[in-house]
């Protein structure tokens, strides 16, 4: 099986974002992205992580990692290879 690595191209925190706030920023960070980097991404709310999960399934992102964190949730959203 052959592990599949991605890179780190930026940390947004979107804590204080609103609903449309979070889509609308990581959609021009992620067009940003090249193939096989990532964006690490904070969220404070699990309406923004439900809003996030149905716009990497519309994009093709792929979600590596999704934590609860003190302020919310950390996920890693991918532009996969």
């Amino acid at each position: 099986m052959t592990e599949v690595s991605f890179t780190l191209y930026k940390s947004i925190d979107l804590t204080g974002s609103s609903c449309a706030g979070v889509i609308g920023e990581l959609s021009g960070v992620y067009e940003e992205l090249r193939q096989g980097e990532y964006v690490e991404v904070l969220i404070g709310a699990d309406s923004d992580k439900k809003d996030l999960y149905a716009w990497a399934s519309r994009v093709g992102a792929k979600i590596m990692k999704d934590e609860k964190v003190d302020k919310g949730f950390r996920l890693e959203v991918a532009r996969p290879k």
